[in-house]
């Protein structure tokens, strides 16, 4: 009780540095399990290329039962992948997904496999084996691998892997081809983004629209959300640049948003599907928003600015198929703000990212009690988002 009031008490009087240590402690013990559980690694490296080699009718299955962000970035590897060989996976929100963008995919639900088949899974997400393992409980589930997580010895598999959720030290999406490679499935996600865009493109002609898509985040948490303030610096820009703001409405969240888009002075816009979304960002000239799975998916098809709360950059929005371009620093007395910019090899986009650090703040959720251990200097933000319009616009 003593050591927790002490570390509330620090982190209220110098949240920045909380977040820097917290951020540092963490990836600093995850390295340490890492070597600690790498004899266990290597033993199951082999294995695992044992049954691969021994048997061409080991059935690999993915596991992305997670958010939808995760599943989005998951979307390049499956499209990317085009071997002769099925391949399966297992999750909600991915059926959902390929059913309604309707792109020619040699993958399939796992629901479709044959239930005495020896399996080798890779569980991408956070989900327990219990969550899923009940419906492949007739199958012979011969090796489940995972990431490595706060707990190592939770029941979710071999940790095999640093995992960007808990601060591996590569992104998210770099994570995922590790895997890939660990089930020797050969897919080029830059090829898998070509082929999502250009079926995008094709699905419905549209005329492309100096549309800047504005996604506020209401269903996240605080840190994630785009306050009034900085949603009419997002207008008052825009519409210097002759750019159309409209605001993203969200499932559960419609009339909040035409609400607030009445109040400003501006349009909002809903999407019944995946696919209406993917259009609608495929059109527009820039979508901007913290964090999100719908910011996952405006990053894959168009010009994307996201900001960078408490959820690390190195993680979520730096990714495979990125080119680095350059990275920018705003600073006054007491504050900082870094503006990067990345060029998407896949849909030639531009996917800028604007936050305070490449880390972030790790126990944000369960210890933070306000934001600002990643709070933006308004002015800074201001100077950032004007550096970036003004150089494309």
């Amino acid at each position: 009780m003593i050591f927790k009031n002490s570390l509330i008490n620090f982190r209220n009087r110098y949240p920045r540095t909380f977040r820097k240590i917290s951020f540092d402690a963490l990836k600093i013990s995850n390295f340490t399990f890492y070597f600690f559980f790498l004899p266990v690694k290597l033993i199951v490296l082999v294995f695992l290329n044992f049954k691969l080699a021994k048997s061409s009718k080991i059935k690999k299955v993915i596991i992305r039962n997670d958010k939808i962000g995760d599943c989005i970035l998951t979307l390049p590897f499956i499209y990317g992948y085009e071997n002769g060989k099925q391949n399966f996976y297992f999750s909600l929100i991915l059926d959902k997904l390929i059913d309604e963008l309707d792109i020619k995919c040699n993958w399939k639900s796992s629901i479709h496999i044959d239930k005495k088949s020896d399996l080798i899974i890779a569980n991408l997400s956070t989900t327990k084996i219990l969550n899923f393992k009940e419906l492949l409980i007739r199958s012979k589930s011969s090796i489940i691998f995972t990431q490595l997580g706060i707990n190592p010895l939770s029941k979710r598999g071999y940790p095999l892997i640093f995992s960007p959720n808990y601060l591996k030290n590569k992104s998210q999406t770099f994570f995922i081809k590790n895997c890939f490679k660990l089930l020797q499935i050969d897919s080029d996600p830059i090829k898998g983004l070509k082929i999502l865009n250009n079926h995008i493109k094709n699905i419905k002609k549209l005329k492309k629209e100096n549309l800047i898509i504005i996604v506020v985040g209401f269903g996240l948490d605080n840190a994630r959300k785009l306050t009034n303030k900085y949603i009419k610096e997002i207008v008052n820009f825009s519409k210097n640049k002759s750019l159309k703001p409209i605001l993203l409405e969200e499932p559960g969240f419609n009339e909040k948003t035409i609400k607030l888009a009445k109040k400003i002075g501006i349009k909002s816009k809903s999407c019944n599907n995946f696919s209406e979304l993917f259009i609608l960002f495929k059109n527009s000239k820039y979508v901007i928003g913290y964090d999100c799975g719908p910011m996952h998916i405006a990053s894959l098809v168009t010009n994307s600015i996201t900001l960078f709360s408490h959820t690390p950059s190195m993680h979520w929005g730096v990714h495979y198929w990125h080119k680095f371009v350059y990275k920018k620093k705003f600073k006054n007395e007491k504050n900082e703000i870094q503006t990067i910019r990345q060029y998407n090899k896949g849909s030639n986009k531009n996917n800028w990212i604007i936050c305070l650090d490449n880390k972030g703040c790790p126990l944000h959720k369960n210890i933070c009690t306000n934001n600002n251990c990643s709070k933006y200097n308004q002015s800074l933000f201001k100077k950032s988002l004007k550096s970036i319009l003004d150089e494309f616009i």
